[in-house]
């Protein structure tokens, strides 16, 4: 309990939800580029609203380099835990990120809430782990939502095996040469098949 109180006093959120939900300002039209969603229930006019993470566990500090790992976490696996713990060597922070809609598979087996408790248990012990849920499941939606909640001078490093890299590179995104753009706002760190 004393731990969680000083986590809270730091800024820190370990096993708390926090969410953050950025509304445009009304004179800002968002560009093509911003990935939106309407909300709106009960007679409420919509909103027009950027994605957001939603945080079940939040590393203390400031990371000038966030590692990324996205996963479906059908469960976690210790493949899962060596790739974030590896990536600590890149980075300053690792966000274990769950999406809600995958791109490349439908949502089978254990619900979001086993999976986000089975993650929650297994980075219990690496304060530097993050973990959050989000609403893209393209890595450049996921890369948009982390702007959000780290800000834009946080480099980010999205962490993935050589079979996710190869269906990354070869996605059909829509628009020619899209990948490459896609560099420009981040990196990636791929993992060699039974490396370690």
């Amino acid at each position: 309990m004393a731990a969680q109180k000083q986590a809270v006093e730091k800024g820190c959120f370990p096993l708390w939800r926090q969410r953050i939900e950025i509304i445009p300002r009304r004179h800002k039209k968002p560009s093509a580029k911003e990935p939106v969603y309407r909300a709106g229930a009960r007679g409420i006019k919509p909103k027009l609203l950027r994605l957001s993470l939603e945080f079940f566990r939040r590393a203390c500090g400031q990371p000038t380099t966030l590692a990324v790992l996205s996963a479906a976490f059908n469960p976690p696996t210790r493949a899962h835990m060596a790739l974030a713990e590896a990536s600590l060597e890149h980075a300053d922070e690792a966000v274990l990120v769950l999406p809600h809609v995958f791109p490349h598979k439908v949502f089978e087996g254990p619900g979001f809430e086993d999976r986000m408790r089975l993650l929650l248990a297994a980075v219990a012990e690496e304060p530097r782990f993050s973990v959050a849920a989000s609403r893209g499941g393209l890595f450049i939606e996921i890369a948009d939502e982390l702007v959000e909640a780290y800000g834009s001078g946080t480099r980010q490093l999205f962490v993935c095996g050589g079979d996710a890299a190869h269906r990354i590179v070869n996605w059909n995104y829509g628009e020619p040469g899209a990948f490459v753009k896609m560099l420009v706002r981040f990196e990636l760190l791929v993992a060699a098949r039974g490396a370690g």
